[in-house]
């Protein structure tokens, strides 16, 4: 199964991960960056690094970052597990801005993930796409790999697309697409089942 699983387009599950990315980032667009609170996150935890030339220094990385249950869905299409979100985090050169990820399980070791970096200020995003591992350790899943600017077409992606190294670890739990209420949820289910239609014509 993981062999048949990898044999499959990876085009395909970018696809995928850029519909439910930008679903993501447009159905939070509005809400204005805010200070997380210290309070225990009641969603998922993540760390995030992205390594990219246009970042400034090089390199930004958020630890410890909080998405909320609400903003973090999990789902299974095409056969793949994925989990996708969007949050707000202080980076560790102390600027403010979001987060927003997409990654699939396509194989018990192989995970391709969608991530963008954004810095409040000027309101650029950076993002990255990375074919690379997957591994879990209880509710912790860690993602990551090599970026390669070509592997999404020009226009595909929400944003800016370019060779980098992306890590992303996940600890918890999002909520079930399947069962989740309210109109994002119903918003990225029918971005989903047209991704999917589309992806099967």
């Amino acid at each position: 199964m993981p062999a048949l699983r990898a044999a499959r387009r990876p085009s395909r599950l970018a696809a995928v991960a850029v519909t439910v990315a930008a679903l993501t980032a447009m159905g939070a667009g509005s809400a204005s960056a805010q200070e997380p609170a210290p309070t225990a996150c009641t969603g998922v935890t993540i760390d995030a690094t992205v390594t990219a030339p246009s970042v400034p220094g090089g390199s930004w990385t958020a630890l410890d970052a909080c998405v909320p249950i609400e903003a973090v869905y999990e789902a299974e299409v095409l056969g793949y597990q994925l989990v996708g979100g969007l949050g707000v985090a202080t980076y560790t050169d102390g600027h403010l801005g979001r987060v927003a990820f997409v990654t699939a399980k396509v194989a018990e070791d192989r995970s391709l993930t969608l991530l963008g970096v954004e810095d409040d200020a000027t309101g650029v995003v950076t993002w990255a796409y990375a074919d690379g591992t997957y591994s879990q350790a209880g509710a912790t899943r860690t993602v990551g790999g090599a970026a390669n600017a070509s592997t999404i077409a020009e226009g595909a992606a929400p944003g800016p697309v370019e060779a980098a190294q992306v890590q992303l670890g996940i600890d918890g739990t999002g909520t079930d697409l399947a069962t989740a209420q309210g109109p994002v949820a119903d918003q990225i289910r029918g971005f989903l089942d047209q991704a999917v239609a589309a992806l099967g014509s």
